[in-house]
């Protein structure tokens, strides 16, 4: 309630005595920095530094929880409106400016020299899961998803032992030059940072994944994301065993195994009668179905983006049930807004919650040439040998013929470059990066 009135303590701070100047940063305090421009129930955009923009709201929407204050929640929902539509990248990066690791304007979205921070992608994870666990609406979980399935698992390599701090989705490894816009850009990860926030925030937050993938209430629990596992709770009545089998994000096919462990220290005296199973209807699920006991289940009720299974869909309790959820999630090409500037003209691969990009250990250097065909099919295999075992997208395009011709030549010509066939080879952008450093680039210019 402070923040945004006068006086103005965080723009006043620094005349103090007694205060110490820990980064003797040059630059002056702006109010929107430290989100301190307006009364947070006024904020309607996300501005000033992404992460203590995050971690701000996420205390907005646990207090108007708490407190049942309507108007905080409303603000909430303004400002998450305004990343999801307007200031957010594809990948649920957010932060697109590296000076003060901000927010800058609406559809200002650069590709080769944002911030994207992990640590925002963090924030905006958490933010959306306060959000969810509020309203007990799916669409929250789509953003979370989307962020921690592409960014966040993209800032820390397959080894474990080095990490991104900044997420562009375009790399030219030549031109990250010190001293550039592009000075804090890396094509490769980092053992650590003098700043080091986001190896720790990364290994936090995959280590408490589960509080991503589930959620809970008086009347049952929510399985927000698909992973394979074994988990426990309390959420469906007694203690239950949850053996959850799944090669998700890259097939749609889950099975879900719940018994009773009958010898568990904790005992709860919740009827399962009363309990229900929430289970995520992903936004990019198509022909979603349910199967219980091997009984296809076709009446079930829906619910905010969740399907909702009770003990009147099954024959017995809880304890003892299987449930079979398929669904497909084909690969497609995506499009920007086209007040998007960087994007114009241009085409990107998603499939599922996975955004796709090329790398130029596959495709070869200067992807900034390749044109990618949008009237030609996609195709998508399964590459046990590629990057401990992906699904690999392959999609039909053009480039330059014989570039290394062009290496003696003159800079401009009055004659365009002759163009060829190019099968153009794209991986998940959470795993770019692991195979050396190269080229990588999320969205290609496009023809039809």
């Amino acid at each position: 309630d402070r923040r945004g009135t006068e006086p103005n303590y965080l723009f006043n701070e620094s005349k103090n005595e007694d205060f110490i100047d820990v980064w003797h940063d040059p630059n002056p305090y702006i109010n929107e920095y430290g989100q301190n421009h307006l009364p947070v129930r006024k904020q309607k955009t996300a501005e000033g530094h992404a992460v203590r923009a995050t971690y701000l709201y996420c205390a907005m929407a646990d207090i108007a929880q708490k407190y049942q204050d309507e108007s905080l929640f409303e603000a909430c929902e303004n400002l998450y409106n305004n990343i999801i539509n307007k200031r957010m990248y594809i990948t649920g990066g957010i932060g697109s400016s590296g000076v003060m690791e901000r927010f800058t304007t609406d559809y200002d979205l650069p590709n080769d020299t944002n911030y994207s921070e992990s640590c925002a992608s963090i924030g905006l994870a958490l933010f959306c899961r306060r959000m969810a666990q509020i309203t007990g609406d799916s669409k929250y979980i789509d953003t979370m998803e989307l962020a921690l399935m592409n960014t966040v698992l993209a800032g820390i390599a397959m080894d474990g032992k080095s990490f991104f701090y900044v997420n562009p989705l375009e790399v030219w490894p030549d031109n990250c030059i010190p001293a550039t816009d592009k000075n804090h850009v890396k094509p490769v990860r980092q053992k650590w940072f003098g700043c080091a926030c986001c190896p720790p925030n990364i290994a936090r937050t995959l280590s408490s994944l589960g509080e991503y993938l589930f959620m809970q209430s008086d009347d049952g629990l929510f399985i927000n994301m698909f992973a394979g596992g074994e988990y426990k709770t309390t959420a469906l009545g007694g203690f239950k065993k949850l053996d959850i089998q799944t090669k998700f994000p890259f097939d749609g096919k889950i099975s879900i195994s719940i018994s009773d462990i009958p010898d568990a220290v904790v005992k709860t005296e919740n009827s399962e009668a009363n309990k229900k199973l929430y289970i995520r209807i992903p936004s990019y699920a198509h022909n979603f179905t349910i199967k219980i006991n091997g009984s296809d289940i076709t009446d079930y009720r829906t619910e905010n983006g969740y399907a909702v299974l009770s003990k009147a869909d099954i024959a017995s309790a809880w304890r003892g049930t299987d449930i079979e959820i398929n669904f497909e999630m084909p690969a497609h090409f995506v499009y920007a807004n086209p007040k998007v500037r960087a994007d114009a003209g241009k085409a990107a691969i998603k499939k599922g919650p996975l955004v796709y990009c090329a790398e130029q250990v596959d495709n070869g250097e200067n992807i900034s040439s390749i044109m990618v065909d949008i009237t030609k099919p996609i195709s998508e295999y399964w590459d046990e040998n590629t990057l401990g075992g992906i699904t690999v997208i392959k999609a039909h395009g053009k480039t330059i013929k014989n570039p290394e011709q062009y290496d003696d030549k003159a800079l401009y010509s009055d004659t365009p470059a002759e163009l060829g066939y190019k099968e153009i080879t794209y991986v998940p952008y959470a795993n770019w990066g692991n195979r050396g450093a190269g080229e990588m680039y999320t969205w290609l210019r496009r023809f039809c």
